[in-house]
């Protein structure tokens, strides 16, 4: 065989190859994007769950626009103050006190959203009609499992 053919061969094997590889990348992410499709958003489970009827769907529709607005504001309060923190170490000495003020003020806003997420909940359970409240102590057990394995994946 020349080096001719055996170039030929080696081009080809390698094309082949990467064709193997970019069909079997697109059809994990196709497998991974479908899985992620079909997990339920943690307002259909709480629906669900709780077997809300039209009227209590429709307040905790508002619950979830007032929840999800306070906690938008607190991230984006989060967000800024790490910044600020973190701008702190292009200084060439940081000004500790600063900094301090800073972890302090990310900590109380973490409190803010935890304070908040309970507070949904609390609204939550006031949705709830006699017959529900089983089923909401059921879900209550389940919440941080619901929403912690949601959280970070974005």
């Amino acid at each position: 065989m020349n080096k001719i053919k055996f170039l030929k061969y080696l081009v080809l094997g390698l094309f082949l190859l990467n064709v193997l590889t970019i069909t079997s990348l697109l059809f994990f992410e196709i497998n991974n994007n479908e899985q992620n499709n079909q997990r339920p958003k943690p307002d259909k489970i709480i629906i669900e769950k709780l077997n809300f009827d039209g009227a209590q769907q429709q307040q905790y529709r508002k619950l979830i626009n007032w929840h999800r607005g306070r906690i938008n504001n607190f991230e984006n309060q989060i967000k800024s103050n790490k910044q600020l923190l973190y701008f702190e170490l292009s200084n060439n000495i940081v000004d500790l006190k600063k900094k301090d003020s800073l972890i302090n003020n990310l900590c109380l806003f973490q409190k803010e959203i935890e304070i908040t997420h309970f507070q949904h909940f609390e609204d939550i359970k006031k949705l709830c009609k006699p017959e529900q409240l089983a089923d909401f102590k059921n879900l209550s057990s389940e919440l941080a499992n619901i929403f912690c394995s949601k959280r970070r994946k974005k």
